[in-house]
């Protein structure tokens, strides 16, 4: 007979069913072929330390996952203490932010790993809890409602009836002046509620199944509205309205539109990021240099051409850069040089890498791209190139000088959105064309002083730019914009411009005719030579105008609009109306439209 090794051939089966993935500087996802209680495989993420241990974590998802399964864990001490029964039983520590993890030496990572691993998998099955352990919990679970609302109750009281029997009850609610007594029995089985009377189990059971459909459509719509993922219909949608240059560029899980496209956008896009959710992780003062002919290829990838510290030299002799410096417009920018998302996933953060760098550097590179009037609607091929690197993960390339912009959607009492039509003035930005956001490029003085970062830069930033759009002073910023609704909804790139941009919105705390009474005699007429405004149901039929041509076969309801205004429309129309409904309503538009 065959003599078979059960152990190698488990081990063997082990190692090609266990995934591992660099995800961050010393970070690794490991995805182990444990299934939880959802048929999914479970991931842990270990974070090597700069005192040489590392840190195993679940990142929260364990009990995030039940809590958002209506079991929770926190506010029962019941639940609690199995909870924390199991965790002593495996050694595995819990966070504040409900993160299970253990440290760990190198020698001991592999029996940490797996450790951790039978824990999630231990904690994941307290959803089975036994009926004991439910009825225990669930007496809790209405002690803490009562105690929540601030109900008066007492515990475990028996009367006694006409029959001259003793009835006890869970809970009894004293009389007050509205109200008599109320008794309460609990019932660990919705069968068990059927045992008095047919006619009385019936009502229950009607009862019951009308707050069952009830719940059923409040969830189903809730998650309709909250769903943060794209439907592949409309991802097609998106490719048929993006400029040709960002179509190989636009990967699964980002939005499109035009010529622009989501590097990162909020998960919870409904709400959006507050200001102290955008976090500066890097920053970096000396102003950017480029590299050398022979290191480009390394450092940007193949392509078929490239910036360079020899072209920068070039270019610093032309009569473009000569009349930047004889304007004075040679000032320091801030560049993005890379982003990324923080790991807990209860509390995203999108943290950013910034530098120092020139306009004339920012300018050499637009020209590189053959983007000197802003007047061009099409890209070129090197574009497409560029833009495929602007991606996370293997794809992922180093960012060029680039000025990180701020770019505000600003909504008034009245409900309409302020568009802008861009002064001849600016011709580097597609004059004549309605813009839907007050732009403005990060300034270092946002960012920081002699000495230390600004925590609060956002909110330094958009006071900035109001102050200098609509030539307001600090007492009427404080009194129009509504600065604690400023919301972060994405970070995106701009291939019309090879550039990035925060998409924000805030709210004012005027109408549209009060707040363009109020500003009319200041707004500058070199940034913006009118104001206007839009309703949010008008949003659908600007986005179709981008593949609408005339009889002519032109695109000439495209020229109205600036070419990064779709793309900051489509974001702001899911952010009032949520993945699932705005692309219901987009798609129908197209349609009819047809």
């Amino acid at each position: 007979m065959m003599s078979i090794d059960y152990k190698e051939a488990y081990l063997k089966w082990l190692s090609e069913n266990i995934e591992q993935d660099q995800i961050g500087e010393d970070v690794y996802r490991v995805t182990l072929p444990y299934l939880n209680r959802n048929n999914d495989y479970i991931d842990l993420y270990v974070v090597r330390r700069e005192d040489g241990l590392y840190r195993i974590t679940d990142d929260g998802w364990t009990i995030s996952d039940l809590s958002l399964s209506g079991f929770e864990l926190k506010l029962s001490t019941s639940r609690r203490t199995i909870l924390d029964s199991v965790l002593a039983s495996y050694g595995v520590s819990l966070s504040d932010e409900s993160e299970m993890f253990v440290e760990s030496s190198l020698d001991e990572l592999a029996l940490k790993k797996h450790m951790l691993s039978q824990c999630m998998l231990k904690v994941d099955d307290m959803f089975y809890l036994s009926k004991t352990n439910v009825q225990s919990v669930f007496s809790e679970d209405v002690r803490q409602f009562l105690d929540l609302k601030n109900v008066r109750y007492l515990e475990s009281v028996s009367f006694v009836g006409k029959s001259k029997l003793p009835a006890n009850y869970d809970f009894g609610i004293p009389k007050s002046k509205k109200y008599p007594e109320r008794l309460i029995k609990i019932r660990s089985s919705i069968a068990s509620i059927f045992d008095y009377s047919t006619l009385a189990g019936l009502v229950c059971l009607i009862l019951v199944g009308v707050l069952i459909l009830v719940a059923a459509i409040y969830f189903v719509v809730k998650a309709l509205l909250r769903r943060q993922t794209l439907s592949t219909d409309f991802h097609d949608v998106m490719l048929q309205n993006t400029a040709g240059t960002l179509r190989e560029a636009v990967y699964p899980g980002s939005f499109s539109w035009g010529e622009g496209k989501t590097v990162k956008y909020c998960p919870n896009i409904i709400d959006g990021w507050k200001p102290e959710n955008i976090i500066l992780k890097d920053y970096n003062a000396t102003i950017y240099a480029f590299y050398k002919a022979e290191e480009a290829p390394e450092k940007y990838g193949e392509h078929s051409l490239y910036p360079t510290q020899e072209g920068w030299v070039e270019y610093r002799n032309s009569a473009n850069f000569r009349k930047i410096i004889e304007r004075g417009n040679n000032l320091p920018r801030v560049m993005l040089t890379g982003q990324e998302l923080n790991y807990n996933k209860n509390d995203r953060k999108l943290l950013l890498s910034l530098q120092l760098t020139e306009w004339s550097q920012t300018s050499y590179v637009w020209d590189f791209f053959g983007k000197k009037q802003g007047t061009e609607i099409s890209g070129n091929n090197l574009m497409n190139e560029y833009a495929k690197g602007i991606s996370d993960g293997k794809q992922a390339l180093e960012y060029l000088p680039n000025s990180l912009c701020m770019h505000l959607m600003i909504e008034t009492m009245d409900n309409k959105l302020i568009k802008s039509r861009i002064s001849e003035s600016k011709k580097n930005d597609n004059p004549g064309t309605w813009a839907f956001t007050l732009g403005e490029q990060l300034d270092p003085g946002d960012v920081r002083d002699d000495t230390n970062l600004h925590a609060d830069f956002m909110q330094r930033w958009m006071r900035r730019a109001f102050l200098e759009e609509y030539k307001m002073n600090d007492n009427s910023y404080a009194d129009i914009v509504d600065a604690d609704s400023l919301r972060i909804l994405s970070l995106d790139f701009e291939s019309d411009r090879y550039n990035f941009a925060l998409l924000c919105v805030v709210r004012l705390n005027y109408s549209y005719k009060t707040f363009s009474e109020k500003i009319y005699s200041t707004l500058d007429r070199e940034e913006a030579r009118e104001i206007g405004s839009s309703d949010l149901d008008e949003i659908p039929g600007i986005l179709a105008t981008y593949n609408t041509k005339d009889k002519n076969g032109r695109h000439t309801a495209r020229g109205q609009y600036h070419p990064s205004s779709y793309l900051r429309l489509l974001m702001y129309y899911i952010h009032r109306k949520g993945i699932g409904r705005a692309e219901q309503e987009i798609e129908k538009y197209m349609r009819e439209a047809k």
